[in-house]
């Protein structure tokens, strides 16, 4: 008897191939602008422009006052003055040119420069860092000290010349000096005595007769 229905086949042909799978997507990347960003570091631990400082309670801004005085920079902290010392701004330079002729006469009256170490507040505290033992000069002008009692001295010699000065031009022009009763110049005055001759009675009386 004869079997109905398809022939049987195989079981390798009958089964179906296995599906392929899809590749699997590549792994998604960070955005660039947040590469960019976490590179640089957090602006919480930046510094903001719009911050100020912070103004202490008690504040003293004496020094924006200190070249509007009269010393300007000229002036001296009297505090590091060494006792029986002087000081004077001597001039170095003259019309662009070394004053020779005036240094030598300040070393003839004992002067000396001051170090900048003494006064870095004149010079700057850098300066007088690199040259401690410099002299200081401004504008020109040397800062030069000596002993007080020479100073003393030569002031009062040049008081004695200008007392001496005046007295002589006083003199010159014929002042009274301060104190005293003014000068008057005596003028010797001529008198002339000039004597006329009266004329005489008898002679006029004669000329009338004469006449008539």
């Amino acid at each position: 008897m004869a079997q109905t229905g398809s022939p049987s086949t195989p079981a390798s042909r009958t089964a179906a191939p296995p599906a392929s799978r899809p590749p699997a997507p590549p792994a998604a990347r960070p955005p660039l602008r947040e590469a960019s960003t976490s590179a640089q570091p957090s602006t919480s631990a930046q510094p903001s422009r719009s911050a100020q400082p912070q103004r202490p309670a008690q504040r003293d801004l004496s020094f924006l006052r200190e070249d509007d005085d009269a010393g300007g920079p000229f002036q001296i902290d009297r505090s590091a003055m060494p006792d029986g010392m002087s000081y004077e701004w001597s001039r170095v330079t003259y019309a662009g040119k070394e004053d020779v002729r005036q240094q030598a006469r300040r070393q003839r009256h004992q002067w000396t420069p001051v170090p900048k170490k003494r006064h870095p507040e004149i010079v700057g505290r850098e300066a007088a860092a690199r040259d401690p033992e410099g002299a200081i000069i401004v504008d020109g002008l040397m800062l030069m000290e000596r002993p007080s009692f020479i100073t003393d001295e030569a002031d009062d010699i040049r008081t004695v010349k200008a007392r001496d000065r005046v007295r002589n031009q006083v003199k010159s022009l014929k002042l009274t000096p301060e104190g005293q009763l003014p000068r008057v110049r005596a003028q010797a005055k001529k008198k002339y005595n000039i004597q006329v001759a009266e004329p005489d009675e008898t002679a006029a009386g004669a000329a009338g007769a004469e006449e008539e």
